[in-house]
């Protein structure tokens, strides 16, 4: 199992999204790289920000995360 962040970054790259494409008023670019490099812990309002930002729903993530891909 993929941690959170290892996830994030694979879903954002396969999307061609650059970290700044993916921040909002919710989560900065900054912040969403240090959940992905899993230097910071994210809380489930801004986990749902960057799931709805990334047009992926959390089963969806949850069998990412899942893959050994």
């Amino acid at each position: 199992m993929k941690t959170i962040g290892e996830t994030l970054r694979q879903i954002r790259e396969s999307k061609g999204l650059k970290l700044k494409d993916l921040a909002n008023n919710d989560v900065s670019a900054t912040f969403i790289s240090k959940v992905e490099r899993n230097e910071s812990n994210i809380g489930l309002n801004k986990f749902e920000a960057l799931l709805k930002g990334l047009h992926v729903s959390y089963d969806e993530f949850k069998y990412l995360a899942d893959c050994k891909i």
